[in-house]
This record gives structure tokens, sequence and C-alpha cells, in this order.
């Protein structure tokens, strides 16, 4: 055995030819936070956790993912985390992903890692923003992104349609 990849074209190179079409990487942005965001309100705010990207075609995909670590002050409430383009949800229904939403709770102070991937269809080539959001489910608690301050990204891929 050779190890040679074939495409059923005969290639002696071994190499494959790309596929058609979209899919490719066309761009990648990344943000960063070093700071802890604190709130105890129970409707989304912004978590300070944020990138900016301005799509080359309206045709693109916008492939967010996200990593850093977050937690809730009560064991009986609950913080969420979702991602915004600008000002639009993207959990919210019919504006995208409904698997991007995700709800840490007990025990309290616990620090949890918070992982979300979300792709985005902006139809724009305008400048977007996308941010981790976050709120706490009751007035007691006190959620966070980014607990104890450690490194925190965000990262966007423009994909080629």
């Amino acid at each position: 055995m050779s190890g040679i990849i074939s495409d059923n074209v005969g290639r002696s190179s071994g190499l494959v030819k790309a596929a058609g079409g979209g899919g490719k990487v066309l761009q990648v942005v990344e943000g960063e936070l070093t700071t802890e965001a604190s709130s105890s309100a129970t409707t989304y705010q912004a978590g300070g956790l944020t990138v900016d990207i301005t799509p080359s075609a309206t045709s693109s995909k916008v492939l967010v993912f996200t990593s850093f670590s977050g937690s809730a002050s009560v064991n009986t409430e609950e913080t969420s985390y979702t991602i915004y383009r600008d000002s639009t949800n993207l959990a919210a229904e019919g504006a995208g992903s409904e698997t991007v939403l995700v709800t840490i709770g007990n025990p309290s102070n616990i620090i949890a890692p918070i992982n979300m991937q979300a792709l985005d269809s902006p139809s724009s080539t305008s400048a977007l923003t996308y941010e981790v959001y976050y709120k706490s489910t009751g007035g007691d608690s006190v959620a966070y992104v980014n607990k104890d301050a450690t490194l925190a990204k965000i990262t966007v891929m423009e994909i080629g349609a």
C-alpha cells in the first residue's frame, strides 16, 4: 500500500482535487476578554466577550465559537448564556440555532466551562458584532462571564457559499 489518496482520476501526486462550490473559510477573526463581567439582571446583558467581522458576501455564513467560564452565585438560581449578532439573539426561535443557549445552576459558585457554537446566515456585507450575552434567572443570584478573569475567547469564521 502506497498511502496515496485517489479521486478516481488516477492522480499520481496523491493530491485530491478540492471540492467545488462553497464551504471555504474566507476569514477568521478572534476576540478575547481578560476581565470578569457580573450582573444580577434577569434580562440578557452584554458580557463583554465580543468580536467584529465584515462578511465579504451576503451569501456567506458565519460560524461562531465561544470558550469562557461561567458561574451563578446562588444555588437555587441559574445563569443562561447565548450569542447575539448585533441586537439579534441567535438562540431566539427562528433566528438560527436553538442550541446556542446554555444554562448552568446548582451548586452555587461552581465555575463551569462554557463552549457555545452557532451557524449564522446574516445576509450582510456590513460590519457585524457577535457577543456573549448572559442573565440570571433570579434577582438573588449574580451571573458571571469569565469568572475569575481567565482568558475567554470568541472566534468567528466566514464560510463562503
